[in-house]
């Protein structure tokens, strides 16, 4: 029983370090995007990629109190779990951004057929 604690506490770490770590990756992604619909939130993007980055080193910091500290514990499963929600959000951008390029693509092509 006290193994499978010991791999459950270390399995959720873990998946917290990776979550944000995959998170800073993305926003570092679309910060250096050249699609102006991404530029345009650049600054967002930036200030997110920052704040989560404190929030890694804090990971980092506090991995050996994790398993001893409840109020530790529970907060790293609050960055984990904004970390989800901050993911979805940023998917969520990147598809109504790329829709509306599409749309962008296909009223362009519409317009080209009256350009003769």
């Amino acid at each position: 029983l006290i193994t499978y604690c010991c791999r459950e506490i270390e399995r959720e770490r873990e998946m917290t370090d990776i979550s944000v770590d995959f998170l800073l990756e993305n926003l570092n992604q679309l910060m250096n995007s050249k699609v102006d619909l991404i530029i345009s939130e650049r600054d967002q993007i930036k200030f997110l990629y920052e704040e989560l980055g404190f929030l890694r080193t804090f990971l980092k910091d506090s991995e050996d109190k994790r398993n001893d500290h409840e109020k530790v514990k529970n907060l790293v499963a609050q960055i984990r779990d904004v970390a989800y929600e901050a993911e979805d959000i940023i998917d969520l951008f990147i598809i109504d951004t790329f829709m509306q390029l599409k749309d962008i693509s296909t009223v362009e092509k519409i317009g080209h057929l009256f350009d003769s």
